[in-house]
């Protein structure tokens, strides 16, 4: 929608300052090409970041855990072996 809009204003305004069409319409596209990039740059970006942010979490649970799976381990090794 906002890249959409981008292109409108574009047209406007080079209509506005006199640019033959063809010229208006390649410079147009250009515009709102780079707008379309920018926006998807960023959105990459963010998804990257939200990424990071997660894989950083799950480390920290893991690292967190490893300890108690460790000692849940050697409980149940322990009470196997007692039976017998």
């Amino acid at each position: 929608m906002l890249v959409a809009f981008a292109g409108v204003a574009f047209d406007r305004l080079l209509l506005r300052e006199g640019v033959p069409r063809y010229d208006l319409l390649a410079i147009s596209n250009l515009l709102t090409g780079i707008v379309a990039g920018g926006f998807f740059w960023q959105a990459m970006r963010r998804e990257r970041d939200h990424r990071e942010f997660v894989r950083e979490r799950l480390r920290t649970i893991s690292d967190m855990n490893q300890p108690y799976s460790q000692r849940a381990s050697g409980d149940s090794f322990h009470s196997y072996r007692d039976q017998r």
